[in-house]
């Protein structure tokens, strides 16, 4: 764990929390507040390749998933050094990004 998950997992958890103040949030680090019989419930990995991000390798991602009353039914990585992102919806595979 790195200072930069840290940071990376606070800017989430509070862009979330802004917009969604009653959801639940599962934090790879600790940040927000988990509830796991939430109705809706948010899981973030801040920074998907720390190891690769601290040694300069530039193979990295942001993951977030949101699961609804213990469903998971959406999920997205985004790799930010070319801009990319893979959503993906429970049942339908790949969703264009």
């Amino acid at each position: 764990m790195t200072e930069v998950d840290r940071a990376c997992e606070a800017l989430i958890v509070e862009g979330i929390q802004s917009e969604r103040s009653n959801d639940a949030i599962l934090a790879e680090e600790g940040h927000g507040g988990d509830e796991p019989d939430a109705e809706l419930r948010w899981i973030t990995h801040p920074l998907d390749g720390t190891t690769n991000f601290s040694h300069g390798f530039p193979r990295f991602c942001v993951s977030l998933g949101i699961e609804q009353a213990g469903y998971r039914s959406y999920g997205i990585r985004r790799d930010p050094l070319p801009d990319e992102r893979f959503p993906t919806l429970r049942g339908s595979g790949r969703v264009p990004g």
